[in-house]
């Protein structure tokens, strides 16, 4: 009885291969990317129902680089993608698995997310999963700002020694798919993100109560925390940075905005007139 127990809950920690896999499958991985515009620090996110710039199979996930080909000309900055297919696992037990992403990349096999490499020490994430033998559901999610692209995945089988490449015909993808593109930026917002505020989306609209006006100007660029007007009208700004600058912003209704330096207190920041 014993015995039995604990064979249950090993089953239960194990990584099934979902319960419904295509039943017709070619070798590689499906790779979809969206162009975007604008500076991309942290995870963006596709509006839904956009067709992606690029949409191919890929065979090898040992390296993928920047350009990614598309039908509007190579994506080289500012763009979003995912791999997607499922990897074949042919002996059951404990595999590790490396994956390097910058500027991010995720790790999901079965839905669970392994790590998150724009949150790890050198964008390098090293894991490992109990997978049952069978085809089991892989997603690579990845973004890129700017500089150098890379996405990698390798894998250490049970018993291997050090990590290799995973062979492409143990990564699936369904056979039959229709490559739609198009061409443009994409819309898209920042995503999800407790360590952030806000969705970077810039306000359109505001209650007929408020007037809109924009007071940064193209080289300040604060991340905003909180606001608050003093009685002399000028605008006092606080980041949400573990530094917590503070800045006094005056002038507000002249043709170009003034800002003041930060200090790292209300009481000593100092406003330019």
């Amino acid at each position: 009885m014993c015995a039995f127990a604990v064979s249950l809950m090993l089953c239960a920690t194990m990584a099934r291969a979902q319960s419904t896999p295509p039943t017709n499958t070619i070798p590689g991985l499906t790779l979809w990317a969206w162009r975007l515009e604008g500076d991309l620090p942290r995870w963006p996110r596709v509006d839904d129902g956009q067709t992606p710039n690029a949409y191919k199979i890929v065979t090898s996930i040992a390296a993928i680089r920047d350009p990614i080909a598309a039908d509007d000309g190579p994506l080289v900055d500012h763009f979003v993608g995912e791999l997607r297919g499922w990897i074949r696992i042919d002996t059951p037990g404990r595999h590790m698995f490396r994956l390097v992403g910058d500027d991010g990349a995720r790790l999901l096999i079965d839905g669970r997310e392994l790590y998150d490499t724009e949150r790890l020490a050198g964008f390098v994430g090293e894991d490992g999963l109990e997978l049952t033998a069978g085809l089991h559901e892989i997603r690579i999610p990845f973004y890129e700002d700017t500089g150098k692209f890379l996405v990698s995945l390798q894998w250490s089988a049970p018993g291997a020694v050090g990590y290799t490449n995973i062979p492409t015909d143990n990564l699936r993808t369904e056979a039959g798919q229709t490559f739609a593109t198009s061409p443009g930026i994409k819309r898209w917002r920042f995503a999800s993100d407790a360590r952030r505020p806000g969705d970077g989306t810039p306000l359109a609209s505001a209650h007929p109560a408020y007037r809109l006006e924009k007071v940064r100007t193209p080289d300040f660029k604060p991340q905003v925390g909180a606001l608050c007007f003093l009685p002399d009208g000028r605008l006092a700004l606080a980041e949400w940075q573990h530094d917590g600058k503070v800045w006094l912003l005056s002038n507000l209704n002249a043709a170009h905005n003034q800002r003041s330096s930060p200090r790292d207190s209300p009481s000593h920041s100092v406003s330019h007139g």
